[in-house]
């Protein structure tokens, strides 16, 4: 089915169509772009047209720093180890009953919770504002870190009360609910933008359709997070945005779940029930990705709280002797969002990573796998600390000359797949979990210690990689319209467009010998014509999505039918078996109860006979005696 039936019927629009898998790569920074013609690019090998100038434009860089959120979970007994000043965690210096610390310690932090600070207000403050223009910035990553059972898990995906995960989708699917797409067209692929063909977009849509099938099955009758998008958008009173405002013409949301389990990736959102292959770890010019992980395309609210709950009936749970339900993987949710416009593509990532909590042996009592696993964990968290300790010291070390000590990014799946993040090309938030017992002092002074040097360390602004459209008629028009309007009270059109390359032009728009009479015609008319297009577009995209999700019925529907259908011959196969079984059995019993009769018969046919034999030696044996008696009177 085609979904661009105007690239037939307007070709003087230079209205192209790449093909699946070619990817946007951008240029090196301050790269001159100057409008072109259709130029080929070569992509998996394969030869494609390509519609976009891949330069990222390059903006002003910032520097902040990282944001590390402290936050405390309720205890029965307030602990007189730990106290709080405004933003900063005070670990008082050794006593009796403390002897960690030999003197008073400080931590600090960009904002202390308390026990009393809900869901709600957790999420206005460290994510809403976040994606509330989440083209701003190239991605964001949110972490929960802290000892086990300090409340990562429930911050990060909730559990009665939604946690960021749940609210932060709502957030996206209600504040961008008129430009969100309904079928896939764009796609991260290899850590690059790529245009769909119009069989990928059916692949894609396929997949969903198959992924929610064989998931409502899987998870039927397993506990379920029973989240409403509707109570949270209450709680938050999300508001969607005027489409002036956005400046997006289409959104593609795309998630993909995965956890890191004894140092090896795996998918969440797999529907295999085989043992699943770990996944591998590529990075493209710093940017690491996951190679192979699936990537579902969400086309509407209730689709990716699917997926989400999919993906959370996959994750590794076990019991130690700390906590009843402690999760025994990293996991990572990653949300791509690509918006259209028409002048450009933009991308902005964001991932909310659950980490599993620090964990001694000592106090767990972990043995065999669940002690793997601690191990797994504890390495994974060490070398995240190493990270943030070795950026910080480059940061601020005296002598600049001295050379950079290494970011040991690689030394483990966990950091590998934040480099970005610990590089500093991303904005990075971290909320640090705290459970303020004396029982957890020691672990908790490690957790205060990393979340402090983390709060201590600069990173660069980071930016929305942005990748401009090509030139073509339609967009020229489009962004010269203004341009033309102002030029033409001053008088001075063919001045404002001689800076510009003819060849973008047709022939028969010879501007340089036009009058601003004829010009204004001409841009009217072929307004009106563009216009008349764009609305005919937007009916046939309405029709195919109509007739798609109408095929989609009925694939349902089919699938069903064939279901019953061998359900039904299963039924008649039973019953016709039963029935000739019933019938063998009826006569196999008919020739046992005949064979029976017959051994009856026997039986007493040899009794009789035997009887008479009785008899018979009797009276030979009378006689035999009176013969004996008669001799012997004689």
């Amino acid at each position: 089915m085609d979904y661009y039936p105007l690239q037939k019927k307007a070709r003087h629009l230079d209205f192209t169509r790449p093909t699946f898998n070619e990817p946007i790569i951008a240029l090196p920074e301050n790269t001159e772009v100057k409008p072109r013609g259709l130029s080929s690019y070569t992509a998996d090998d394969e030869e494609s047209v390509n519609d976009f100038d891949l330069s990222e434009v390059p903006k002003a860089k910032q520097t902040e720093n990282i944001n590390v959120y402290l936050r405390l979970r309720p205890i029965k007994e307030q602990c007189n180890f730990y106290k709080f000043n405004d933003n900063t965690v005070i670990i008082p210096q050794a006593s009796q009953l403390n002897q960690l610390t030999s003197t008073e310690k400080h931590y600090q932090f960009t904002s202390i919770f308390n026990d009393k600070v809900d869901q709600i207000q957790i999420y206005d403050e460290i994510v809403r504002p976040i994606l509330t223009n989440p083209f701003d910035i190239s991605g964001s990553t949110f972490a929960s870190y802290g000892v086990s059972s300090s409340g990562k898990t429930y911050t990060i995906l909730g559990d009665n009360s939604a946690g960021l995960v749940p609210r932060a989708i709502t957030q996206i699917f209600t504040e961008y609910d008129s430009v969100i797409a309904p079928y896939p067209c764009a796609k991260i692929l290899n850590d690059q933008i790529s245009i769909l063909s119009d069989e990928n977009v059916e692949y894609e849509i396929e997949t969903l359709a198959d992924f929610l099938l064989e998931s409502t099955k899987l998870i039927k009758g397993k506990p379920v997070k029973n989240w409403s998008h509707v109570e949270v958008n209450a709680e938050h009173e999300f508001k969607e945005k005027d489409s002036v405002e956005n400046k997006i013409d289409r959104l593609y949301i795309w998630i993909s779940f995965v956890e890191i389990y004894n140092e090896k990736i795996t998918d969440l959102l797999t529907n295999s029930k085989n043992t699943v292959r770990p996944l591998k770890i590529f990075s493209n010019g710093g940017n690491s990705y996951i190679h192979g992980a699936t990537w579902l395309f969400a086309p509407n609210i209730d689709t990716a709280f699917k997926i989400l709950r999919h993906g959370l009936n996959h994750i590794k749970y076990a019991a130690t002797g700390i906590n009843d339900h402690s999760s025994r993987s990293h996991t990572i949710l990653t949300i791509n969002m690509i918006s259209e416009s028409s002048m450009d593509y933009q991308l902005s990532s964001f991932k909310f990573c659950d980490l599993a909590g620090a964990e001694r042996t000592k106090k767990t009592g972990n043995m065999g796998d669940r002690l793997k696993e601690a191990g797994g964990i504890n390495n994974s968290l060490l070398v995240l600390g190493r990270c943030l300790e070795a950026v910080n010291q480059n940061q601020n070390k005296e002598n600049k000359k001295h050379p950079d000590r290494v970011v040991p990014v690689r030394d483990s799946k966990l950091t590998f797949l934040l480099q970005r993040s610990l590089s500093g090309h991303e904005k990075f938030v971290m909320i640090v979990n705290l459970y303020p017992t004396a029982e957890f002092l020691e672990e908790n002074l490690n957790v205060l210690k990393f979340g402090s040097i983390a709060n201590q360390i600069v990173v660069k602004k980071s930016e929305v990689r942005t990748f401009k459209r090509q030139s073509s008629r339609y967009s020229y028009l489009m962004q010269h319209s203004s341009m033309l309007n102002s030029s033409m009270k001053n008088e001075s059109i063919v001045e404002a467009y001689e800076s510009n390359d003819e060849s973008e032009l047709d022939d028969s728009f010879k501007w340089s010998s036009m009058s601003a009479d004829q010009l204004r015609n001409e841009l009217r008319s072929q307004k009106m014509f563009i216009d008349g297009l764009s609305k005919k577009y937007v009916e046939r995209e309405k029709e195919i999505v109509v007739m798609r999700m109408q095929i989609l019925e009925k694939q349902k529907e089919i699938r069903e039918q064939i279901v019953k259908r061998n359900e039904n011959d299963v039924k008649n196969l039973k019953e016709y078996y039963d029935k000739k079984m019933e019938n063998q059995t009826i006569k196999f019993q008919r020739q046992i109860n005949e064979l029976y009769s017959e051994v009856d018969y026997l039986e007493r046919k040899l009794r009789k006979y035997n009887n008479e034999n009785e008899v018979e030696e009797s009276e030979t044996s009378e006689e035999e005696s009176e013969e004996d008696i008669i001799e012997i009177d004689e």
